[in-house]
């Protein structure tokens, strides 16, 4: 099954992952795959995102992220494994933001993490959504960025909206209301 798609900013290639832990790329002009990725992911990759004038990909898998150099071929950053900073259940989303030097992931563990793109380490960790006990019921789903990627929306179980200010690294506040 394929989890998630990102289509390349010159619209000729697209990135896709799927349940097995492959991220593929492809030629969307010939309609076939041109690169395949498995690296370090045993479980399937639920978000990806291309960015950096699609020479780069993030995408994550587990409880992890990882982020790609499409052009060379390898791993840059191992984004929570091994850190202190992690999330502890599936990362479903993921956005690049702010000239491509940052991105944020969301996980069904109910956070959200501000991540340094530069350094491949974490620089806020939003756990807002976790203040209900059962988890199934606080799971991130999806994230936007906007306010000139100054603010980031999280959707979850908790049927709540939240809006955070990724500078700060703060909650701004809670909409409620979907039943």
């Amino acid at each position: 099954m394929i989890f998630c798609c990102s289509v390349f900013a010159n619209d000729t290639k697209a990135i896709c992952g799927d349940n097995s832990g492959v991220l593929n790329v492809w030629d969307l002009e010939n309609a076939k795959r041109i690169n395949s990725f498995m690296e370090r992911h045993s479980k399937c990759i639920q978000c990806c995102a291309v960015f950096d004038g699609d020479a780069k990909a993030i995408h994550g898998s587990g409880d992890a992220l990882l982020v790609l150099d499409l052009v060379e071929g390898k791993v840059i950053h191992y984004l929570g494994y091994f850190s202190m900073v992690q999330h502890t259940a599936a990362v479903v989303c993921c956005e690049v933001i702010q000239n491509n030097t940052k991105a944020v992931s969301g996980s069904h563990d109910g956070t959200l993490i501000v991540w340094n793109l530069i350094e491949g380490i974490a620089i806020h960790r939003f756990e807002e959504h976790c203040e209900i006990s059962n988890i199934s019921d606080i799971a991130i789903f999806d994230i936007a960025i906007f306010d000139r990627d100054l603010k980031v929306l999280s959707a979850s179980a908790d049927r709540t909206l939240k809006v955070w200010d990724i500078e700060e690294g703060k909650e701004i506040y809670t909409m409620e209301g979907h039943t």
